[in-house]
């Protein structure tokens, strides 16, 4: 199954109107229009319709960020191993992204433990992980929805009971319309696949 484009960090683990301008700017309107999605990429995750909140407490669909590349990943708010480091390598890449001149790069998380992480423990995450929260979203699905991404992004996880899941570490590069331009399985992978295809045209 061909996995949409966000990023995500995979790796096994049991911690678990519009108005008419004039002519002379017509170039301008022209260069800020949506790009089609590119068939050659499958289908783009936002395509699958699911009710999120984030640290925030604020609702949004899986495309809030739509309009830049993306990186994806799943995570659970309690994980006091995999998860974290997860962070750890969603922050080294978009470091090195930025240095690269990539500033239009954002991030999301979405959690598949939605009865605990609720908005307070995703924006203590974000203060205790110090994440840009203009630039991150740590969000939460209905309870049942979370399986359905799960699926979408090919990310398996497994409640083994204790508050605790065994998960795959995943992270996924989408493209500005939510196809999946690159992935990394594993923790502390080289991000060198995921730089590149942000720099590709």
């Amino acid at each position: 199954m061909r996995i949409l484009p966000l990023i995500f960090l995979a790796s096994l683990s049991a911690c678990a109107n519009e108005a008419s301008a004039p002519q002379a700017e017509a170039p301008a309107l022209l260069a800020l229009a949506p790009q089609a999605p590119d068939p050659a990429l499958g289908p783009s995750i936002y395509d699958l319709k699911v009710d999120l909140h984030d640290q925030n407490g604020q609702p949004h669909g899986l495309d809030i960020h739509a309009g830049h590349p993306t990186l994806v990943s799943m995570f659970y708010g309690s994980c006091k191993a995999a998860c974290p480091l997860l962070i750890s390598d969603l922050k080294r890449v978009e470091a090195q992204a930025l240095e690269a001149g990539h500033s239009e790069l954002r991030v999301l998380m979405v959690s598949f433990d939605p009865d605990r992480d609720t908005p307070q423990v995703m924006a203590g995450l974000v203060q205790d992980h110090e994440l840009d929260g203009t630039r991150w979203r740590l969000s939460a699905p209905r309870s049942g929805d979370a399986r359905s991404l799960g699926a979408v992004l090919n990310v398996s996880f497994r409640d083994v009971g204790n508050g605790m899941f065994q998960h795959d570490s995943v992270l996924i590069l989408l493209n500005s319309e939510g196809q999946e331009l690159a992935r990394l399985d594993g923790l502390n992978q080289d991000p060198s696949p995921l730089l590149e295809a942000l720099d590709a045209p």
